[in-house]
């Protein structure tokens, strides 16, 4: 008896701990996502017959980068808004379906002029007026400037959908952005230079 009820409590106890290792483990919270941004704009005035080369620039910190991933494109967007919470100086991205490495993570060419179809991604920064300036908004992308750069995607967390990089974008022989030019303007007063963008954007959510 004595050997059977020892027999027993063993079986008892290993059922009990093999229903122990059995149970499923809680899944760890996964952190919240970094979600930064960084807008650093300078544009380098081109010397005139009363004007010497100079550089003015300006850094943001947009408040709500974010992306897309669509069925045919990737966008990642970066917008400052104002006190005011008017909409301020905007960069976005747009990389085709097409241009897009296996894991999203590599190298991209700016798309340019004269032929925007070279490059791999499109890119548009724009530097809106308020409302009441009765002025145009000053947009340099793909379409309308020589671009030279390059958009990285450092890391792509597939699972999480998460995305970070750099970006380095020199539009060349453009107007300043840092005066607007008027509705009703007979001339343009804006400044010829090279305009440079520079910045970082870490764990946007698509």
């Amino acid at each position: 008896m004595k050997k059977l009820a020892s027999f027993l409590l063993a079986v008892t106890l290993l059922t009990a701990c093999s229903k122990k290792e059995a149970d499923p483990q809680p899944t760890p919270a996964q952190p919240a996502p970094a979600q930064a941004a960084t807008i650093n704009m300078a544009f380098d005035f081109y010397p005139t017959a009363s004007s010497p080369a100079s550089t003015q620039s300006l850094s943001l910190v947009p408040q709500k980068p974010a992306g897309e991933l669509l069925s045919d494109r990737l966008v990642i967007k970066l917008e400052h808004a104002n006190a005011a919470n008017f909409v301020g100086d905007q960069v976005q991205f747009t990389l085709p379906l097409s241009r897009q490495k296996s894991g999203l993570v590599g190298t991209y060419t700016l798309a340019s002029q004269p032929d925007a179809s070279v490059g791999e991604v499109l890119v548009a920064y724009n530097r809106p007026v308020s409302a009441s300036a009765n002025a145009y908004s000053n947009t340099y992308n793909s379409n309308n400037a020589r671009l030279e750069g390059s958009l990285i995607i450092s890391a792509y967390d597939a699972p999480r959908r998460l995305i970070s990089g750099t970006y380095t974008v020199k539009a060349v022989n453009v107007k300043s952005p840092f005066l607007f030019l008027g509705y009703n303007s007979t001339s343009d007063p804006r400044r010829d230079g090279d305009l440079r963008l520079t910045g970082t954007f870490t764990e946007l959510p698509l």
